[in-house]
């Protein structure tokens, strides 16, 4: 029998299974809810404080105060295109743990041998931002699209979180480039025609200016063709 963790007389066979299991038990993980602490943008890692106390044998409660750290964020992800989001201090998130450490698997991929026998520990965390508690609720479920964007290594659009600013670009044309060459183009044009006399025609002057900017109309055209369909 035991008493607030503590045999009191010889245990049983039952007894020893059974503070066997809870022994496992208590230090074997599964999944848990956290705060982000911090984010490594460059390796895609986090460090997350735990939302879990910890309960004493006597029954106490005591705050988790000790982050875990370097986390990897999942991220949704498939056939070279991912969807991304600003991780920051302060997002929630959700912990799973993995069988086995993590350590090798992150460095190399593939199937390594496990590090340890440790199952189900810290060492095998996954953070995935994906959760808010009432505390946090979201405005919208828009809002998940408004805070990031979309990526692959051929183009990518995405707004900016601070000012609003939307992003579309591939590997050789960027969409806020085009529109203000369009623009300066169209002012060239203006410009060229409010200042039209008959003298400039006569000499070819109006022409020759109009169709210099047609000719960028014509790039623009074939710029706007490599970036959109």
């Amino acid at each position: 029998m035991r008493v607030n963790g503590h045999f009191i007389m010889p245990p049983s066979l039952s007894d020893v299974f059974n503070a066997h299991s809870d022994d496992v038990f208590e230090k074997l993980r599964v999944c848990a809810v956290g705060e982000v602490v911090s984010y490594n943008a460059e390796v895609g890692t986090v460090s997350v404080s735990l939302g879990e106390p910890t309960v004493t044998n006597n029954g106490s409660v005591v705050p988790n105060q000790t982050p875990l750290v370097d986390a990897p964020v999942a991220v949704v992800q498939g056939g070279g295109v991912h969807f991304g989001a600003p991780v920051q201090a302060g997002d929630e998130c959700l912990i799973v743990f993995n069988d086995f450490n993590l350590g090798q698997w992150l460095q190399s991929g593939g199937q390594p041998a496990p590090e340890d026998s440790i199952r189900h520990a810290l060492s095998g965390a996954i953070a995935i931002v994906c959760l808010n508690s009432g505390r946090n609720p979201l405005d919208t479920f828009l809002d998940l699209l408004v805070e990031g964007g979309v990526a692959s290594a051929l183009a990518k659009v995405s707004i900016n979180r601070t000012t609003g600013l939307v992003t579309v670009a591939n590997k050789t044309q960027n969409l806020a480039q085009i529109m203000q060459t369009l623009m300066t183009t169209l002012e060239a044009i203006n410009s060229a025609l409010g200042s039209m006399t008959t003298a400039s025609i006569q000499s070819g002057t109006t022409q020759a200016a109009v169709a210099a900017q047609q000719a960028q109309l014509v790039q623009v055209a074939t710029n706007l063709a490599e970036l959109l369909a």
